[in-house]
């Protein structure tokens, strides 16, 4: 039995997603239903607070999360990541230290799995500062737009966690 909404959850899906907490790992669940359902949500239909997640009294997002958001392909998010990572490892060698950035927060490397897949694929969870080093470099009206969605709804979650 599934139900209609931004997920299709079944039961065995949330106790899996509940074992999982249990141990401590991050939970994201990211569904693709394919072309053979008729109905699917669309942009406009995923709240806004679907595309942040907290963890650890953190907003955080994904990866694959940025990858849909922005229509890009996700190899070419971690591509564009994985070469921050580098960037950001070449300055720390020549120095650089700012008190007000943690460049070991901004990324952190993790893995997905598609169901009925054992295969597991890379992924990044970031924060607010590793996302706005990732997207600032896309450019065009669409990305210039869900910029501006992203960055009001970190605002608006950091806001809820400090009350």
């Amino acid at each position: 039995e599934t139900r209609a909404g931004i997920l299709w959850q079944s039961e065995e899906l949330l106790e899996s997603i509940k074992k999982e907490k249990e141990k401590g790992f991050f939970v994201v669940v990211n569904v693709h239903g394919g072309e053979e359902y008729h109905f699917k949500p669309t942009k406009k239909h995923i709240p806004k607070s679907d595309l942040i997640l907290v963890e650890n009294n953190q907003a955080l997002t994904t990866s694959l999360k940025v990858a849909e958001v922005f229509e890009k392909e996700h190899f070419h998010v971690m591509r564009d990541i994985e070469e921050i990572i580098r960037q950001l490892a070449v300055e720390t060698a020549s120095g650089f230290d700012n008190p007000n950035l943690d460049f070991q927060k901004m990324f952190i490397k993790s893995e997905y799995a598609v169901k009925r897949q054992t295969r597991k694929y890379p992924m990044y969870y970031m924060n607010r500062d590793g996302f706005l080093l990732l997207v600032m470099a896309f450019t065009g009206q669409k990305a210039f737009h869900f910029k501006l969605e992203f960055i009001a709804e970190f605002n608006r979650m950091e806001a809820a966690l400090k009350k």
